[in-house]
């Protein structure tokens, strides 16, 4: 027994009213449904409504974005206004607190030394979809320019090899011997010099 299919829900808005129209063109000219036609009249005026519906939300859209480009260059605006302020504060104020804290701005806060960068945490080892690789993933280190990745055969003789030195929290270590079981660790790199090692993690290459 055939059915009708509408499929509403894949149309998107102009392509829906251009499908309402030409079904409601056809059925209004179609002596099938000639029975119908106040239902179908009531459909026809409901696309018009849809139609100025449509209209409206085009005319606000570009109103909305008229006045979000307005805002963003009237706040660029004010900021350069208040950053010729902040100068006249600091050259008033000769680094004293009381004169800057008269101006309603805020102190800035010293500069405070980062200190020895901790070990990253939770690192993670997972073979790759690539063969000889291993995915690597760890947490950030606060004040970390750079992350040095470093691998090891299991084995008490091999040495620790350098895998990667990555500025993301993430990396593929390549080059491994497809299927060997590989030991990782990581360490942060800053201005504060090298830091502590990771715990390891244990992987076989893909």
């Amino acid at each position: 027994m055939a059915k009708p299919r509408l499929n509403l829900r894949s149309k998107k808005d102009h392509d829906l009213k251009s499908y309402a129209q030409s079904v409601i063109h056809t059925m209004q000219n179609s002596s099938h449904f000639a029975s119908y036609g106040a239902q179908v009249q009531a459909a026809a005026d409901q696309v018009q409504a849809y139609g100025a519906a449509l209209t409206e939300q085009a005319v606000a859209e570009t109103q909305l974005r008229a006045a979000t480009q307005r805002k963003r260059q009237e706040r660029l605006s004010l900021e350069q206004a208040l950053a010729g302020l902040s100068s006249v504060v600091a050259l008033v104020s000769e680094g004293r607190a009381a004169v800057v804290a008269a101006s309603g701005m805020e102190l800035r806060r010293p500069r405070t030394p980062v200190g020895r960068l901790r070990a990253p945490g939770n690192l993670r080892a997972r073979p790759a979809l690539y063969e000889g690789a291993c995915d690597l993933a760890w947490e950030g280190v606060h004040g970390a320019s750079v992350y040095e990745v470093e691998c090891q055969r299991e084995s008490v003789e091999a040495p620790w090899e350098r895998a990667l030195m990555i500025t993301a929290t993430k990396g593929r270590a390549t080059s491994l011997v497809p299927g060997a079981l590989y030991y990782f660790r990581v360490r942060a790199i800053g201005t504060a010099g090298e830091g502590a090692w990771s715990d390891p993690a244990l992987c076989r290459a893909g």
